[in-house]
């Protein structure tokens, strides 16, 4: 999937100096090809376990969408539970 559909995308969209972060928890994701394959194509902008940048231990990984999620489900519970 990175080699047939993540590489070319980033290569016709113009997007070589983006960084890739990883969720470096699960075995497949640190296997050795795995991570010599993504530190060839994102050189020093790799984040993940085992690369350049190490994933930080109890990191709280939460993108914009977990946010936004976390924000909505609280409104949506607060206001059933007002009257």
């Amino acid at each position: 999937m990175i080699t047939d559909i993540l590489i070319p995308f980033l290569t016709d969209n113009g997007m070589n100096d983006d960084w890739f972060q990883q969720n470096g928890g699960t075995t497949a994701h640190t296997a050795r090809t795995m991570i010599n394959l993504l530190r060839l194509w994102f050189l020093g902008r790799l984040i993940s376990k085992y690369s350049d940048f190490d994933w930080p231990l109890r990191s709280p990984d939460l993108t914009p969408s977990d946010y936004f999620l976390r924000g909505y489900l609280k409104s949506r519970f607060s206001r059933s539970h007002e009257s």
